[in-house]
């Protein structure tokens, strides 16, 4: 009976050790540090006694245990302990180890391999600010923080301007490297207004191995276009070639301060007076010496003095302001109102002083003025029509007026005279030519130059002459068809009386 109760307790007592002893025990390790694990043995010398990896039996002889994960793990006995070493211990080293003899085991251990992320960054900041492209009024923008190659993952909050985040405003994933680290990735969406300017993010990670969380922190900085940009110092008044003229540019607000250029009518730059940041108002800032902000925002100028001549007749000045992030500037632009007289007036035959089927095309040509010349033409004092007119513009500046007359010889062309008339404001030239000179036998080559004559008077003959004398002859005819009609109706009411 007594045995049967030693037994019995034995029995017990053999089964809450061994069950005490599959207890496991969890362990954590920084990846590179050592690690010893032990299992109690007491003084059992039976070579029976093992430890196991994974299910994986570690060799405990010394010339096997060389070849077992190069020589990193190394099994002893000591004082009654089986213990086992692991030597710069590896992310590949985390898993189950049990240390066991026969069928029963006498410890488990979980070991897990720790590592310290890469402190965490915000992917957008630059010099800790997140530049955006400010659209306005409200602006979506994300940004992301990354903590990389930690294990395990940790986890990732928010806050604005040292408040908490809400958790629905942004996302985390995990991505999972090739050497068993963890990539640690959250997304946060923001809605910028003009108020968001210098807002202050936090990205705060916890993780296993930080004693406290670690936060990296950045700032908005809105880039936004000038509210406006304007032209001062020219109001439209007429300018004649050689004169000066005095102009600025100027924009309000605009994040960085724009870059200001002036371009010419071909888009070429000019070349400026100066540019610098000047106080936003409104006005004529030649006016102005003092400097304040607006809205936050201090404006810019820059200055051209330039000094007119023909090119700038039909082209158009711009300023142009080209900010930092933006694809397209803003610009302005205005065209000056430049007049200038043509210098001359030339005749030219076509094709080239030969005939064509005795018919000549003549062409009475302007140089360029602003605005442009009138020609018209006389043939032996009175107006005669031309066949076609046409204005271009000169790439030269100004316009080109070119009027063309078509003389036959079946017209007594030879006993005429042609007169061009060039007419400018009160300027008129004149340039004569023979029709003589123009159909000349030779083969159709003129005998002679052509006759020319040249004069600059006031525009107070020629063509106001023969209007003079259209209103006259216009006058008379209508007096006469009156007189005529008087006479009828005289007549008439003589010949009613009579019938009476």
């Amino acid at each position: 009976m007594i045995i049967m109760q030693f037994l019995t307790c034995m029995l017990i007592f053999s089964f809450a050790y061994f069950s005490m002893s599959q207890q496991t025990t969890n362990m954590r390790v920084m990846l590179g540090e050592d690690l010893v694990i032990k299992c109690q043995i007491g003084n059992n010398e039976d070579t029976s006694v093992y430890w196991q990896e994974d299910g994986l039996r570690i060799p405990f002889d010394e010339m096997n245990f060389a070849k077992y994960k190069g020589g990193r793990h190394s099994v002893s006995k000591t004082n009654g302990e089986f213990i086992l070493e692991i030597h710069q211990i590896k992310i590949p080293d985390s898993g189950i180890y049990k240390c066991k003899t026969g069928r029963y085991v006498l410890a488990t251990y979980n070991i897990a391999v720790d590592k310290v992320p890469e402190p965490p960054i915000i992917a957008e900041s630059i010099g800790g600010r997140v530049p955006v492209k400010f659209e306005g009024p409200i602006t979506k923008t994300q940004i992301s923080c990354h903590s990389a190659n930690g294990r395990p993952a940790g986890s990732i909050v928010w806050r604005r301007n040292g408040h908490f985040i809400q958790p629905k405003s942004y996302d985390q994933h995990v991505n999972f490297t090739q050497i068993g680290l963890y990539d640690l990735i959250s997304t946060l969406n923001i809605d910028l207004t003009e108020e968001s300017n210098g807002e202050e993010y936090e990205c705060i990670v916890d993780h296993q191995t930080y004693a406290v969380p670690v936060a990296v922190k950045t700032a908005m900085r809105l880039n936004y276009m000038p509210d406006s940009i304007r032209i001062y110092g020219y109001s439209g008044q007429v300018l004649g070639i050689g004169e000066s003229v005095a102009m600025t540019c100027v924009t309000r607000g605009g994040n960085p301060s724009p870059t200001l250029r002036w371009l010419d009518h071909a888009g070429n730059l000019m070349e400026r007076t100066d540019s610098h940041n000047v106080s936003g108002y409104e006005g004529n800032p030649m006016e102005r010496t003092d400097s304040y902000n607006v809205s936050g925002s201090n404006s810019r100028q820059i200055g051209l003095e330039l000094v007119v001549s023909q090119i700038h007749a039909n082209g158009i000045l711009t300023c142009q302001a080209k900010t930092a992030y933006f694809d397209h500037p803003v610009e302005t632009s205005l065209r000056l109102i430049v007049h200038f007289r043509p210098e001359a007036v030339s005749i030219s035959a076509n094709p080239t002083g030969r005939r064509s089927r005795d018919v000549l095309t003549v062409s009475c040509i302007s140089s360029p003025s602003n605005p442009k010349t009138e020609i018209y033409w006389t043939r032996e004092g009175r107006i005669h029509n031309a066949s076609s007119a046409e204005t271009t513009i000169s790439p030269l500046g100004g316009y080109i007026t070119e009027s063309r007359l078509r003389i036959a010889k079946e017209d007594n062309a030879d006993l005429r005279q042609y007169i061009c008339y060039a007419v400018y404001g009160d300027l008129e030239i004149a340039k004569s030519v023979s029709g003589a000179i123009l159909l000349g036998e030779s083969n159709g080559i003129p005998t002679t130059p052509l006759a020319e004559e040249v004069r600059t008077t006031k525009h107070t003959n020629g063509y106001n002459v023969q209007l003079l004398n259209l209103v006259v002859l216009g006058a008379i005819a209508t007096m006469a068809c009156i007189t005529a009609l008087l006479c009828y109706c005289k007549r008439k009411t003589s010949r009613d009386k009579l019938y009476l």
